[in-house]
């Protein structure tokens, strides 16, 4: 998305560059302008200069067309003014930024739009002498630059919009050998892999396959346009066989617009008939279950819809109906549950909310109303809580935002306003919370961020400072880590933050992740003593705390699992006794995957998924005395990958999900002899993915979809026959329902999160011999939901965060019971939240991460025996040391903290808190040893 057309007008104000600006807002590719050649000889010169001095860096003025984070590079496509369009790649290892190869020699460059990744490469459609137009692929390196498979065999051909889409192990792409016309490809990444998947329009014709094929449970839909005729819904799961297309008398795709998006079993998309032109409509995969939602502009007029986005269990999208022009409208999947959402422009010509962008429990989008303009907008998924998130120029002027990009706490943005031009912001959806993240081009020139992507943390982008034209910058959202990446260097010593993470407790110590004074991120081992600990560098300079999916202590060993890819990750196992820290081996991850459930142990044995050429992914054991990895077994017959995944520890064996080729993604279990499918809950090829896997006494519990009740809550004995069906919460499958989520075994109940199309996401239970679910308490009266999570037991209780209507997200207790089920006390007065957080029982109390007071106050840490509620507010010198990742270590409760003046480190708190002089220490800060000793000071707050 490019800027909005009204900047222009701001634009005039400040210097112009000769070609950026409207090269994106007409969507151009970029050439070089007259100006641009200008400089030519001058650029020669200067990239000459730099290769003999052994720096390959893209050159000023060239131009970023993608990014993808891969392998720990950072892989970039650039227009550059010497060698045309290729590929570079960003090491943060080694702090360079280097050409991955020159396919076609020469300015025009090697390949043409659009890119995708999949597994450690980056794919995409190569114009190259040899083999004239072929899909490539690369992993950042020379030698990891490789040909798949040719397309055309003629050099002189148009360029291919490709139109990438990827899952299931495959990718499908667009593309025209000259024989066939345009139509759909696939491939799984290999030679023998890649070909033209159907004929669907005979001869040479141009008019195919123009949308993109959209990825919908086991499938993919897509929109085929023949030479004449009406054009057609289709489905394919990438073989020839299984590809055909969906026919509905009367349905239109010929002026498909908006995309598709997946809503619980259905898939929503915009097509057309004579009597009511382009409105929405559904699908379940069938003829029979595809229908019109809604006429929303009644008659063969066309509402127009665009932008549709999938947010808590509802489908938003743009829309526009003769009373309300263009706005904001949702539906959950059915006729009935399709209306006007929000009227952001009363009584004017819309608001035309568009794109829509979720991060944290929000969505971000851009609208327009006839008091602040052309403005960043954020909605909770109510009516109430959709509002303006910042006017960035005030008044009725537009700062027209754009390339809105999620990252942690918020979204970073581009906007435009008068005394800083067009620059890079961040906002968490307020005021406070808004802020220029820095004036890259000072003054009123512009700068032009572009590209966003965030990636582990960081967000890299094209930007032009006014001294090196556009090139590859990065942020961490503070405006000293704003930089240009041929520029970056390491902090300066003493580091303000270890930014330590990961804390996972041993026997006797903690392992976490933190950065050294080089800052390299290393694994750091520490008994809680200040000063105690030791270190092994883990990937240096390259790994990030984001990157760790996963740490496990087993037997005198550490397992870390880092990712290494999109879809990739590596084992890595830390010998505690020796001090060897070594990896094991690599995985694949399958798109969508749980990162968090990838390693297990049961009894003396550690499981866990590794690939190898004979047999791809799958389930590898490593026992406890022989410390060697063996394969358990290939359930995916060749180099093909079964993606174990979801491991829950049973007794001596293991549950786990996979997909063995003939069953889809299932549930199996590992006992004492070879791994036995437990059920096919969804028959066939179709997948139930079982998710949340938790152990309650010898039942497991668990999230699956049978393709008959949706996703609901499942429990197994082990075998076919003690695996069913635990309640139809949501028996009518109602697509506004949440699936069951937060799964929580205590005290010989289930706890958790559930929709019923009633109640909203309230608290649930299930108990007993043969387990049924009820709903524990509304907490949130009527459909709006309370969310709960964080569930911990405490004192013969359940704690809880959850959110009530007068009280705002704030801590719950319950003992199974909806009498004995209520708020413990509210933090912040009213209907704003405290947002408690990291519930962790300590000694004889509860601690956690909340904010407090009239006005709020960032959050502090907090703890409580039941009935008093203490607070911790001197761990920095204002409000807001944001405690996280709280750890037991014996008689020590370990939490990271920023105190505004070490940054963010690790600090421990010892004895009991309610004891007179109570201290915390920090325990890991620069310089090395350094200690530091607070008071504490009780908070008292009365019991509700």
């Amino acid at each position: 998305m490019g800027p909005h057309p009204d900047s222009a007008r701001q634009r005039m104000t400040a210097p112009l560059r000769p070609f950026g600006w409207w090269r994106k807002s007409l969507n151009l590719p970029c050439w070089p302008s007259f100006t641009l050649a200008v400089w030519v000889v001058a650029i020669l010169c200067q990239a000459q200069t730099a290769q003999r001095e052994g720096l390959l860096l893209p050159n000023p003025g060239a131009s970023i067309e993608a990014i993808h984070a891969v392998n720990g590079r950072i892989l970039v496509d650039a227009v550059d003014p010497i060698f045309g369009r290729e590929w570079w790649a960003f090491d943060p290892a080694v702090n360079e930024t280097s050409l991955v190869r020159d396919l076609l020699p020469g300015r025009t460059g090697g390949h043409t739009m659009d890119s995708i990744v999949m597994g450690n490469h980056v794919y995409f459609i190569a114009l190259e002498s040899a083999r004239s137009t072929s899909l490539w692929r690369t992993d950042g390196t020379p030698a990891g630059t490789e040909w798949v498979a040719s397309i055309c065999p003629n050099p002189v051909i148009d360029i291919i919009v490709p139109h990438f889409a990827t899952a299931h192990g495959l990718i499908l792409f667009v593309a025209d050998d000259q024989q066939h016309g345009t139509e759909l490809w696939r491939s799984d990444g290999s030679t023998e892999g890649t070909w033209m998947l159907k004929d669907l329009h005979a001869g040479n014709s141009l008019t195919g396959t123009t949308s993109p094929p959209a990825p919908f449970r086991d499938y993919f839909l897509f929109r085929a346009t023949p030479a004449a005729g009406p054009g057609e819904l289709w489905r394919t799961d990438g073989s020839r066989e299984n590809t055909y297309p969906i026919v509905v008398d009367g349905m239109d795709l010929k002026a498909f617009q908006g995309g598709m998006a997946a809503l619980g079993d259905r898939a929503i998309f915009t097509a057309g008939t004579p009597e009511q032109g382009l409105e929405p409509w559904y699908t379940d995969g069938t003829a029979e279950g595809t229908r019109l939602l809604r006429d929303i502009l009644p008659g063969p007029g066309s509402s127009d819809l665009t932008n549709l986005f999938v947010f808590q269990g509802m489908c938003y999208f743009q829309a526009k109906d003769d009373e309300h022009g263009a706005e904001l409208w949702r539906t959950d999947g059915t006729p009935e549950g399709t209306g006007l959402f929000k009227d952001i422009d009363p009584g004017g010509e819309g608001g035309t909310p568009a794109p829509f962008v979720q991060s944290g429990d929000r969505f971000y989008f851009v609208a327009r109303d006839a008091v602040h303009g052309n403005e960043l907008w954020c909605s909770d998924g109510t009516p109430e809580g959709t509002r303006i998130a910042v006017d960035v120029y005030p008044g009725t002027m537009s700062s027209n935002p754009y390339q809105i990009t999620a990252a942690e706490g918020g979204v970073f943005f581009s906007a435009n306003e008068p005394a800083h031009g067009e620059e890079l912001w961040f906002t968490d959806g307020s005021a406070a919370g808004t802020r220029l993240v820095k004036d890259i081009n000072p003054g009123p020139a512009l700068s032009e961020p572009y590209y966003l992507c965030y990636a582990g943390g960081i967000l890299y982008f094209e930007a032009d400072d006014g001294r090196h034209g556009s090139e590859l910058w990065r942020s961490d959202g503070a405006e000293a880590g704003t930089q240009l990446v041929a520029d970056i260097a390491l902090p300066p010593a003493p580091l303000p933050a270890s930014e330590p993470g990961m804390l996972t407790a041993g026997e006797g110590h903690v392992c976490f992740i933190a950065r050294d004074r080089d800052a390299n991120w290393c694994l750091y081992r520490t008994n809680g003593q200040a000063g105690n600990r030791t270190l092994h560098t883990v990937l240096p300079g390259q790994a990030r705390k984001q990157d760790v999916l996963q740490m496990l202590h087993a037997g005198g060993r550490l397992f870390v699992i880092l990712r290494t890819g999109e879809l990739a990750a590596a084992l890595w196992v830390l010998e505690e006794a020796s001090g060897r820290f070594e990896t094991v081996g690599e995985m694949a991850l399958p798109p969508g995957a749980a990162t968090d459930r990838l390693i297990a142990q049961a009894g003396e044995t550690v499981y866990f998924p590794r690939q190898d050429a004979a047999s791809g992914t799958e389930l590898w054991a490593l026992n406890g005395t022989t410390g060697t990895p063996a394969l358990v077994l290939d359930l995916k017959s060749g180099v093909e990958s079964a993606f174990p995944g979801e491991l829950c520890a049973a007794g001596s064996g293991v549950y786990f999900t996979a997909d063995d080729g003939t069953h889809g993604m299932e549930l199996w279990r590992l006992g004492q002899g070879a791994p036995e499918l437990v059920l096919d809950i969804a028959p066939g090829r179709d997948s139930s993915s079982p998710s949340d896997l938790c152990m309650l006494g010898d039942t497991l519990y668990f999230i699956a979809d049978d393709g008959v009740h949706g996703v609901e809550l499942w429990s197994s004995g082990g075998t076919a026959a003690t695996t069913r069906l635990v309640a139809d919460i949501n028996p009518v499958q109602d697509a506004r329902a949440v699936a069951p989520a937060h799964l929580s075994p205590l005290d010989g109940r289930l706890f958790f999160a559930a929709h019923d199309g009633v109640h909203g996401a309230e608290l649930w239970m299930a108990q007993g011999d043969t387990p049924t679910a009820a709903l524990v308490r509304d907490l949130y009266p009527g459909p709006a939901s309370s969310f709960p999570d964080g569930f911990i037991a405490f004192a013969g209780q359940v704690y809880f965060s959850a959110e009530s209507r007068d009280d705002g997200i704030e801590l719950w207790v319950s003992d199974g019971t909806s009498d004995g089920t209520h708020t413990t006390t509210d933090l912040t007065t009213g209907p704003a939240s405290s947002h408690p957080r990291h519930l962790t029982v300590f000694g004889s109390r509860l601690y956690f991460s909340a904010a407090s007071g009239n006005p709020v106050e960032e959050a502090e840490l907090w703890s409580t025996d039941g009935t008093t509620f203490d607070g911790y507010h001197n761990i920095a010198n204002e409000p807001g040391s944001f405690p996280e990742e709280l750890t037991v270590l014996g008689d020590v409760l370990l939490i990271t903290a920023d105190d505004r003046d070490f940054g963010r480190e690790i600090w421990r708190i010892f004895k009991d808190p309610t004891m007179p002089g109570t201290q915390r220490e920090l325990l890991i800060s620069p310089p090395p040893n350094a200690t530091v000793r607070i008071p504490f000071v009780p908070a008292q707050l009365p019991a509700r």
